[in-house]
């Protein structure tokens, strides 16, 4: 299904795949994210509340995602914040054993609650945990070590 998303002015291909798997594939302007809904929305209901319509409609507001793109980080088994904003939770302790799609902690940004998740390349068991609840990040901040199956 191929839509297109206007944001501030700025209008976006985005291309879902399939919407019953877990994580649902994004494409947007030709890159690819990884789309972990927090709740079961179906797409009529998404239509019919205004949030996606259907290719050349623009949207005028968008709804939240927590897609993201495998970083340099992500390989390297290192967790970053994607954004700047404040941990609201940390859900893995050092020796937790940790697989792709798991939860890793949650960032409140702009009001909005963002959960960083295990990436494709992030298999193995949390080594070092640098987060703590409340504490403010940065983007890029580093947020969790992990000792991946591939750096074993």
């Amino acid at each position: 299904m191929k839509y297109n998303v206007k944001i501030d002015g700025k209008t976006y291909l985005v291309e879902i795949q399939d919407l019953q798997s877990h994580p649902i594939i994004a494409s947007v302007d030709g890159d690819t994210f990884e789309v972990w809904p927090e709740e079961t929305t179906t797409l009529k209901e998404l239509s019919t509340s205004g949030s996606v319509n259907q290719a050349n409609t623009p949207i005028s507001k968008p709804g939240e995602s927590t897609a993201k793109k495998p970083s340099a980080q992500e390989k390297s088994g290192n967790v970053a914040a994607p954004i700047p904003g404040v941990v609201i939770a940390v859900n893995v302790n050092p020796g937790d054993r940790i697989q792709y799609g798991q939860e890793l902690c949650v960032l409140e940004a702009m009001k909005m609650k963002n959960t960083i998740r295990a990436g494709q390349n992030q298999t193995g068991t949390v080594k070092t945990v640098l987060a703590k609840e409340g504490e403010h990040v940065q983007q890029g901040q580093l947020l969790i070590e992990l000792q991946t199956e591939d750096n074993l």
